[in-house]
């Protein structure tokens, strides 16, 4: 990660109808790459002489869009009626699920400021900016908080105590953090019972409601079902995505939406995420989240271990 001179905080920004299908396995909160995509162009817009370290985002509440039947355990996502076509038949239009959100942006700053004004002067402006953005393809509403600007200091065990004060400030809500060594750790105890196991097994093992029985000692012949407990709230979370094709020369792939862009067919990518309070956090860098590409594997991610990949 890039050395860390400052945080700027965008609290309680409210998102109308963000997408939350952003994989094909899951539903739920937007994937990570809408909100770090959102801030490179924030970043690409701004003149100031400093660059993302890293974005965390806090979540204060997420209304899916969607409604469940009593007793049914499918849930139904509320989608627009379209009109109709020439024959009556519904337009062809494939629609996202939609959800509102309340989120605080937390951005790491890297880079020298030439005066003290200069930070809290960008967080305003870039506030501004925000007004008028789409995340993860949803609306961004007024909110009537100001941004604020933490500068840092140089010593990572004077940046923990520094975060110490601004963690607080992010409540009440929840992280989203990577777990992905919870994940390795989980398989590695899977495939000493089942040796084929793999990580799509591990994922779902650990997010699922997993029910086990045991044998009652009052009943030899009846068993005691229960719900296996698990350490933390975790989920499964798209994290980016893996080559499947070779990376095409701009212009050379049909209906490409850029022609001055290489190009390269992709899956998602899928990871363990946990939502954790913040104020359970020691380390700012605990929070950020960056970019992590690996042209030659295929590999364009978000992650918080990028160094370790």
């Amino acid at each position: 990660m890039k050395r860390l001179n400052a945080l700027a905080v965008f609290p309680h920004i409210h998102i109308q109808n963000a997408n939350m299908i952003s994989g094909p396995l899951s539903w739920g909160f937007p994937a990570m790459t809408a909100f770090l995509g959102a801030v490179h162009r924030l970043f690409r817009e701004s003149d100031f002489p400093f660059e993302a370290a890293g974005v965390g985002v806090v979540c204060h509440g997420f209304w899916p869009q969607a409604s469940r039947a009593p007793g049914n355990f499918i849930h139904a996502l509320h989608l627009n009626r379209f009109p109709v076509d020439e024959k009556g038949s519904a337009a062809s239009v494939i629609e996202e699920g939609r959800a509102h959100l309340e989120i605080t942006l937390v951005l790491g700053i890297a880079g020298e400021l030439e005066t003290e004004a200069e930070g809290p002067k960008w967080a305003e402006e870039m506030g501004e900016r925000l007004q008028g953005m789409s995340i993860a393809g949803g609306s961004v509403l007024p909110c009537g908080r100001q941004p604020a600007w933490h500068p840092l200091p140089d010593a990572l065990s004077e940046q923990s105590e520094a975060f110490r004060n601004i963690r607080y400030r992010l409540l009440p809500g929840f992280a989203l953090l990577e777990r992905r060594d919870l994940l390795l750790e989980h398989l590695d105890e899977m495939r000493k019972v089942r040796p084929e196991a793999g990580e799509v097994d591990a994922l779902l093992d650990l997010c699922r409601i997993n029910w086990e029985v045991e044998p009652d000692p009052d009943n030899p012949d009846r068993g005691i079902w229960t719900v296996r407990r698990r350490e933390g709230w975790l989920a499964p979370i798209p994290v980016g995505f893996r080559a499947l094709s070779p990376l095409y020369d701009p212009g050379s792939v049909r209906n490409a939406r850029d022609r001055e862009t290489p190009f390269r067919f992709v899956e998602s990518l899928y990871t363990l995420g946990e939502w954790k309070s913040p104020h359970r956090l020691s380390s700012p860098r605990e929070l950020l989240w960056q970019y992590h590409d690996d042209e030659n594997a295929g590999l364009y991610l978000c992650t918080q271990q990028g160094d370790s990949i």
